[in-house]
Parts: C-alpha cells; structure tokens; sequence
C-alpha cells in the first residue's frame, strides 16, 4: 500500500492504481487501497471508473468509508455532474462528521446553486462556527438568494445531467426570477 501512496504522491497515477488494485485484491487493507486507486483515477481523469472504486468501499463508518463518501460526492458534483447523488453522499459524510468543512461548504454552495437558498444557511453556520469561511462565504450568507451564486456552473450542469432534479430546481428558480412563470411551473412538473 504504501508503495502505491508513494507512486500518487510522484504523479504517476497509472502506476499507483495497478499497485492500490493488487493490494486490494490480496490484502485486508483493501479499503484503503480502493481509496488510493480511486485517487489516483481521478487524476487520471476517468470519473465513472474512481467512483465504482469509491463504492466498493465498505460504509463502516471508518476514517476512509468517510474519505470515500465525500470524494465520490465531490467528484459526483463536479466531475460527472450529477447533484442530487453527491447531496446524498455529503449529507452521509456530515452524518458521521458534522464538522467536515469541505463538505459543509460543497453542500452550501450546491444548495445556493439549487435555489434551496434557506437550506444553505445551517452549512455556512457551521463553516462560521469552525472558523472556516472566507469572505465569499459570509457574503453568501447575508444575502437573502444565492442562486446566482454559481450560475455559471449551471449551464454545465445542464449539459451534462439535465434530467437530474436539482439541475431541474435550479432552472426553474432561474425562470422565476426572470419572471417565466409557466415555464417554472413546467420545469417542476417534470
């Protein structure tokens, strides 16, 4: 294992995912190894194929079930852009873990994208709480919407997971907000 943790750190991704697979295949430290050749896939920029890594992960509630769980959300959210499945895999990390600022963050930011605008509100509490937001953060917690936060990000989503139902919020809370009412209306039907 520890080889292949040194061959992740030197950047050579390739060779740290066949290493993380052989121990995972003939050791009990297989968790960890999973961990390690789904990191390094990720590098490797081949998203689906790190996440069944991830999966493979028992959710014990161990210190890497836990690593596993908010990477696959990451990468969830911003590789393969599917947001309502990497709400799920946050929430589960913040189950276990209240306090994990990256997860706190993500799943702020996702709800300000969302329009779930009041739903933000407890995860930038705790970033405050933690000592952990930066200004943007605090900017995003006074204001009353925080949709257009990450509008941006939006059109990608779109893209890539139109059918996904916080994709399907966001554009509608956007329809409202330039007074589209029907076609909201005809986004939350579907």
């Amino acid at each position: 294992l520890s080889e292949a943790e040194a061959a992740l750190a030197r950047g050579q991704y390739a060779e740290a995912e066949q290493l993380a697979l052989r121990v995972a295949s003939e050791s009990p430290q297989f968790p960890a190894a999973l961990l390690v050749a789904g990191k390094a896939t990720v590098k490797q920029k081949r998203p689906t194929k790190a996440l069944g890594y991830f999966d493979r992960i028992p959710d014990d509630l161990s210190d890497t079930a836990l690593e596993a769980q908010f990477l696959a959300g990451e990468l969830l959210l911003h590789g393969l852009f599917r947001p309502a499945e990497a709400e799920q895999r946050f929430r589960r990390v913040l189950a276990q873990n209240p306090q994990h600022v990256q997860a706190n963050r993500l799943s702020a930011n996702l709800m300000g994208m969302c329009g779930r605008s009041w739903e933000a509100v407890p995860f930038r509490l705790k970033l405050l709480r933690e000592d952990a937001f930066t200004s943007a953060d605090l900017m995003r917690l006074a204001q009353r919407e925080t949709t257009r936060e990450d509008s941006g990000m939006l059109a990608q989503y779109v893209r890539e997971s139109p059918d996904d139902p916080l994709v399907q919020l966001a554009l509608s809370v956007a329809a409202l907000r330039q007074r589209q009412n029907e076609r909201a209306e005809a986004l939350l039907r579907e």
